[in-house]
């Protein structure tokens, strides 16, 4: 869940930056709708990421769950989340030690990307 939380903030932090000026000028009184979500691979897409292939988007399937609802509630907020699972084919609540590979290019993605906002070198591989 913290994983997900910290790449979600990250994915967050740069969108704001990009929008900084345009955010500052409508003077907000609540959170824009391109930042309510707790979607990862939504906002990954929403940076340009490029995700490449379904075990990386499994992991990030899983990492959304417990942010969304499993973290908080016995439930999901939304019936058809219950199902979800099943209609990805991946058991949602298991991780294993072939994840820490894919986390780590979701990591790296997202480090690169807010790397070059900022004008700095890309990290290494």
């Amino acid at each position: 869940m913290l994983v997900g939380f910290a790449i979600e903030n990250l994915c967050k932090a740069v969108l704001v930056h990009r929008r900084r000026e345009e955010l500052v000028a409508q003077k907000l009184t609540r959170l824009p709708d391109f930042l309510a979500t707790h979607d990862l691979y939504q906002l990954l897409t929403d940076l340009g990421a490029q995700i490449p292939d379904a075990m990386v988007r499994n992991v990030l399937e899983r990492l959304y769950r417990p942010s969304e609802w499993a973290g908080r509630y016995p439930t999901p907020v939304m019936a058809i989340d219950l199902a979800r699972g099943q209609r990805l084919g991946t058991m949602l609540g298991f991780y294993t030690a072939d994840d820490v590979h894919d986390l780590h290019f979701v990591v790296r993605a997202v480090e690169n990307i807010l790397n070059h906002e900022l004008g700095d070198e890309p990290s290494a591989w």
